[in-house]
Formats: C-alpha cells, sequence, structure tokens
C-alpha cells in the first residue's frame, strides 16, 4: 500500500485511527482477544481516507469530518468480523475463540454500537437513516454470499451483485455523506455516490483477485465521475487514489498473465 497517497491527510487519519481504537479496550480485555480485527493496512485507512479526501474536496476541515470517518470504520469493522464468523469446524475441534461464533457475533455487535454512539457525539444524527440503510445491504450482500459461494465462478452477475452490496455501497456512503457534510450540492454529492460506487466495485474485484480488467472498468466509471466536478471541486487527491488503485490492477495482472 502507497501510504503516500494519503500523505496529505495523515494527520486526520491518524485522530480517526486513535479515536476508532481507544474503543477497542473495554472491561474484559481488547477486542482483539476476541474477534479477529487484523484487517490488511488498504482496510485500515480507505474507507476514512475517503470521507477526509471528499470533505476536503468542498473546503470542510471540521472536526465532524472525523467522527464521521470513524463512523464508517466502526461499520466497516463490525460488518468484516460478522462476515468471518464460520461455524463449520470438524467434529471435536476446538476452534480458537476468535474464530468462533459467540465472540466475533459479540464484538461485531459491539462495534455497530460504537458506530451510533460515535454518529451522535459528533452531533450527525442526521446520518442515521442512510446509514443504517447501508447497514442493511452489507447483510443482505452476506445473505447472498452465503446462498451463492460458488457465484464467482458460476454467476458473474450474482457475484457483482455481492460485490455492490457488501464492499462498494459502503465506499458510495463514505463519499456521498463526506460530501453532503461539506456542503456540497445535490448534484455533487450524487456523483460522489457514483464515484464511490464505481471505486468500491474495483477494490471489491481486487481483493478478490478477478483478472480480466473488470477492475480497470470501474476504475473508468470512477474516473468520469470525478471528472464532472473538476470545474467545482479539487479532485487531485482523488484522481491520486484510482491511480494508486490502477497500479494495483496492473500489478495484479503481471502476476496473472
Amino acid at each position: 500500500m502507497n501510504i503516500r497517497t494519503f500523505q496529505s491527510i495523515y494527520e486526520e487519519l491518524q485522530l480517526t485511527q486513535s479515536k476508532v481504537q481507544k474503543k477497542f479496550q473495554i472491561k474484559a480485555g481488547n477486542l482483539g482477544d476476541f474477534a479477529r480485527l487484523n484487517v490488511s493496512s488498504l482496510n485500515r485507512i480507505i474507507r476514512p481516507a475517503l470521507v477526509i479526501m471528499t470533505s476536503r474536496m468542498f473546503n470542510n476541515h471540521s472536526d465532524k469530518v472525523i467522527f464521521l470517518a470513524a463512523v464508517i470504520q466502526y461499520i466497516y469493522l463490525a460488518s468484516y468480523v460478522h462476515r468471518r464468523i464460520n461455524e463449520d469446524f470438524p467434529d471435536g475441534e476446538k476452534p480458537d475463540p476468535r474464530d468462533d461464533s459467540q465472540f466475533p457475533i459479540l464484538v461485531g455487535d459491539y462495534l455497530f454500537g460504537r458506530f451510533f454512539a460515535t454518529l451522535c457525539d459528533g452531533g450527525l444524527v442526521q446520518y442515521l437513516h442512510p446509514l443504517a440503510e447501508i447497514i442493511r445491504l452489507i447483510n443482505e450482500g452476506g445473505i447472498l454470499n452465503k446462498q451463492n459461494p460458488d457465484a464467482r465462478t458460476v454467476n458473474l452477475k450474482t457475484f457483482q451483485e455481492i460485490i455492490r452490496l457488501e464492499t462498494a455501497e459502503l465506499f458510495a456512503g463514505s463519499c456521498r455523506l463526506g460530501a453532503h457534510l461539506a456542503g456540497a450540492g445535490e448534484e455533487q454529492c450524487k456523483n460522489m455516490h457514483y464515484f464511490g460506487l464505481s471505486l468500491g466495485m474495483a477494490v471489491g474485484f481486487l481483493e478478490e483477485g478477478v483478472e480480466g480488467g473488470l477492475a480497470n472498468k470501474y476504475l473508468d466509471q470512477a474516473n468520469g465521475n470525478l471528472a464532472a466536478l473538476a470545474e467545482t471541486a479539487q479532485i487531485g487527491e482523488l484522481e491520486g487514489v484510482i491511480n494508486l488503485f490502477r497500479q494495483r490492477e496492473e500489478f495484479m495482472h503481471r502476476l496473472v498473465g
């Protein structure tokens, strides 16, 4: 992960991570003792970074941006923990408690609770409805995923829908709400929604190791949504994010090609 892409918002990312991780310590111990929270370097920062960068596009530097970025990361972490729950173990095998179902379910629910509390602390309760809708979509995607475990190889349309629901919708919300918080207009927020959706689809395909240029197709769409804002917003930082993922796509293509 090329952290230089996010160097301009390093301080804001540090503040966001500190706010999130401070709540990992509970009376029973650290949340990492009860569920696996070792997400990749990309997934530690990309969603908060989109909130922060999008808000900066429209010249918003208020403290509320950090609260919103933390809220988005809580939602991601909660869904990540729930998605990794594995209830299929060989008979007689005792799993690591972090891989069982009871503790991870509780940790995921705790993180969803932190999202709501942080929303209140930041004075952002007006975003409860759209964020609750995103959580619904993520869980709908999880159900679809469980129903279609072989979708990647047998049904590309269903596989794309799973990626949209489980990954891309939260990217879209990160960008749309970041723009709205900054006072962007309706059309600008709409463009940022579709930018985030396209970027999220690309990231989803890259994380799944899907070849064939699908990620670049969605990165092209994301670039088009940004271009529509070039006259009214500072799009340079998010162009850098697109270029970062283009490099990842090209690197992966070399590996499999």
